[in-house]
């Protein structure tokens, strides 16, 4: 059941119908939402989970989403014209989705870029 207020990508419900056909420009944002509830379905301790800013700048910011345990995952958001280091450390991340191709440092944001981590402490 839907909780009143949670959108239906939070409870991974969303799906378009068998007979809607799918407008070019949109199969790339709709691609992405597959990816993000598929996220969320194999990580289902997110539910519980409390997230907390642990960088804040005028264009970057990185947030903490846990649920007490031994995991976590880390949201990068860049929207320089440039690259962008997260001065988190993230030596036991590993990198879940990326708004690019995602190669390279996963601690490294491309400009106009986000990164999805997940923390798994040695």
């Amino acid at each position: 059941a839907d909780l009143p207020a949670a959108p239906a990508t939070s409870t991974g419900l969303s799906a378009a119908p068998a007979h809607f056909e799918m407008p070019a420009d949109g199969r790339d944002v709709f691609a992405l939402y597959q990816r993000l509830i598929g996220l969320r379905r194999r990580h289902p301790w997110l539910a519980r989970a409390r997230t907390s800013v642990t960088h804040l700048a005028n264009r970057t910011a990185a947030l903490r989403t846990d649920a007490g345990g031994d995991r976590a995952v880390l949201t990068l958001l860049n929207l320089d014209d440039e690259p962008w280091r997260c001065p988190a450390d993230i030596t036991h991340a590993t990198l879940a989705e990326a708004g690019d191709s995602g190669e390279g440092d996963p601690a490294v944001v491309p400009a106009h870029g986000w990164r999805i981590l997940i923390d798994k402490p040695a």
